[in-house]
């Protein structure tokens, strides 16, 4: 997971939101350590955080015939 510039500690209730997000029900958290569920969230984002990456690289300059054709 890329480290972002960020000042924001991570509260509860970010952890929460974060693990609610990712699919951790309340059971599966009783049954791990916090470092075991943000190592889960990590992987999650990993692998399904690219889905929204893939759409932004998709995104191309416009050429002269773009702007001829606009």
């Amino acid at each position: 997971m890329k480290e972002q510039d960020t000042d924001d500690p991570l509260t509860t209730e970010r952890y929460l939101v974060l693990c609610y997000k990712t699919g951790l029900s309340r059971l599966d958290l009783d049954d791990m350590e916090i470092g075991g569920a943000l190592d889960y969230v990590e992987e999650y984002v990993d692998i399904f955080g690219n889905k929204q990456n893939n759409s932004e690289e998709s995104v191309r300059e416009a050429g002269q015939a773009d702007f001829d054709s606009f």
